[in-house]
């Protein structure tokens, strides 16, 4: 049986959380904006490309075209060494 999330738990989860950033704080806060905006058009319908596509175009027009998009589920990476 899967128990319910906690009221301040979900308000948490509720917002992007951003470890590091390597642009302003204005930049920073229209970034978190853009793609919040994005998630929440086309979360409901998993369309993914529709959301990057979104996100990319709205970066491009504001900060220059130098910005990769990629949204999806089940992201990873494994990182070995000898």
């Amino acid at each position: 049986m899967a128990s319910a999330v906690p009221e301040g738990l979900r308000k948490v989860l509720q917002k992007p959380l951003v470890k590091t950033v390597d642009m302003t704080a204005e930049q920073s806060a229209e970034t978190v904006e853009i793609v919040t905006m994005a998630v929440d058009k086309y979360a409901s319908t998993s369309n993914y490309e529709k959301a990057s596509q979104l996100i990319k175009d709205t970066m491009d027009k504001k900060f220059g075209a130098t910005w990769h998009v990629c949204i999806g589920e089940g992201f990873g990476f494994e990182v070995t060494y000898q």
